[in-house]
């Protein structure tokens, strides 16, 4: 087989597949969440330690166990003008993602023991994650052609973009008292990245020859079943700081960030040729193959590296009475640093038959050109008597996806808006705490540009998405 068609087929596994890091989720506990996530300057829970370490000072040991239930329902209506997803010849009508739930387990723990009178706690936090599944492209009509009936179409998998990510931390936290106003702290530890991407490429037989510019338009492209799969360690850190300007009010900041990740991970694809008899016929002997309906597959290793966005964010709460928390954050995420990624790939070795081995690409640069975002949350919290409480909040986030990258494997449809409920109940040592949250249904249509093409990195159409998500918390006070 032509080198032409090994160096294509392995310069389209990856472009633009990696850009799953978007998939940020709204924070940690119950608590926090149904308050919006305004909660860096009240601070005064177990979940102190994702939102700002310097919280953690002055509390009561406990063992804190809590689990998010996250339910996304997302629907695409393709408009790429490409056969297989647009349907066989007509625009194909709306694409639901398949149904899936998320649980996102946290844990911490604040020990009894205290280094210079400050407080060390332990934790496992889930920062981002998320994932989606669609059953996307199609054969068009006419793709295998044959008066063979011992022919078997071959299988792709049902649903053939695909994405799941997940991030976990493991943090040692420690705080302590600078003045008798401000407290700081800080979380650190080791973070656990791992991906799992699935998509639907193509190869268009004309860059190996141009007279395949006047085949029939079903085997114009010929589809490449790609999947990339890999994971890695790095540190993360979280630095924050509370300033108590009287009873009823405080400030509060904090900064999360991430070290370079650096991933290992396998490859594999499979290129689906069509099958036409006639055409068979008049190519040939060397070239028969592009239209005898077999499959050539590979695969191998890659390399890459991730940056993880840093966060910034500062918060203020007041207290009016002993009954009334309000609570008011914004926050700033740099999802620049997800502007371009380096993929080098190893090993990675495309087969006809098992036979004929091809040569490798050593390296592939994927543009997902992400912006910088804010967020704003707002919270108030009510207490009814000494154990049930009331809560609720807001808040406003930026996408980060522009429209000339984003795909299903993140069908981000434009900037969220949340409605989160709580409530809390106290009993001896006992405290639970539940939230629900809802992001309320939006929707994003993204055009063809005049240049676009199967090659382009994102994929036209209209998205829409909503969210709900289900979240307990129980903590044990010693």
């Amino acid at each position: 087989m032509p080198k032409t068609i090994k160096i294509v087929l392995i310069q389209i596994t990856l472009i633009g597949a990696i850009n799953a890091g978007g998939f940020a989720l709204s924070g940690v506990g119950s608590r926090a969440l149904s308050l919006g996530g305004a909660f860096r300057a009240i601070a005064n829970d177990w979940s102190a330690i994702f939102w700002n370490p310097a919280g953690v000072y002055g509390q009561q040991q406990f063992i804190a166990i809590n689990g998010m239930l996250v339910s996304p329902s997302a629907s695409y209506e393709p408009n790429t003008g490409i056969l297989g997803y647009d349907g066989p010849y007509s625009l194909r009508e709306k694409v639901n993602a398949a149904s899936q739930n998320f649980l996102i387990p946290s844990f911490s723990y604040l020990t009894p023991m205290e280094i210079a009178g400050g407080n060390i706690a332990f934790s496992f936090t889930v920062p981002f994650g998320l994932g989606s599944k669609w059953d996307l492209y199609d054969f068009p009509i006419g793709y295998y052609n044959t008066t063979d009936t011992s022919f078997k179409i071959p299988e792709i998998e049902k649903y053939d973009w695909q994405s799941n990510l997940s991030v976990y931390n493991i943090h040692f936290t420690y705080s302590n008292k600078i003045t008798e106003k401000i407290y700081a702290g800080f979380s650190f530890g080791v973070s656990r990245t791992s991906i799992m991407l699935r998509k639907i490429k193509f190869f268009d037989p004309a860059e190996m020859d141009t007279t395949a510019y006047s085949l029939p338009l079903q085997y114009r492209l010929f589809p490449v079943a790609t999947e990339v799969e890999g994971s890695g360690w790095g540190v993360s850190g979280i630095l924050g700081v509370i300033f108590t300007i009287n009873d009823n009010l405080k400030l509060g900041a904090s900064v999360r960030a991430y070290s370079k990740v650096n991933i290992d991970g396998t490859t594999n694809l499979t290129l689906y040729f069509p099958k036409n008899d006639y055409l068979a016929s008049q190519m040939p002997p060397e070239k028969e193959f592009m239209f005898s309906g077999t499959t050539a597959s590979g695969s191998g290793t890659f390399k890459t590296s991730l940056n993880l966005p840093v966060n910034i964010g500062a918060g203020v709460a007041y207290s009016p009475s002993e009954k009334i928390n309000l609570a008011l954050d914004v926050d700033w995420t740099r999802w620049f640093t997800l502007d371009r990624i380096k993929v080098e790939f190893e090993n990675t070795i495309l087969k006809i038959g098992g036979t004929i081995p091809l040569d490798t690409i050593k390296e592939e640069t994927l543009e997902l050109l992400w912006k910088n975002t804010y967020r704003v949350s707002t919270g108030i919290e009510y207490k009814l008597n000494n154990s049930l409480t009331l809560r609720t909040g807001l808040y406003w986030d930026q996408s980060p996806v522009p429209d000339n990258t984003i795909t299903v494997l993140i069908p981000d449809p434009g900037d969220k808006y949340s409605l989160n409920l709580g409530i809390g109940y106290t009993f001896g040592n006992i405290e639970i705490n539940g939230n629900y949250e809802y992001l309320l249904p939006s929707s994003r249509d993204v055009n063809r540009s005049s240049d676009y093409s199967y090659k382009s990195n994102y994929l036209a159409g209209k998205y829409s998405m909503f969210v709900q998500g289900v979240g307990v918390n129980i903590v044990y006070k010693f």
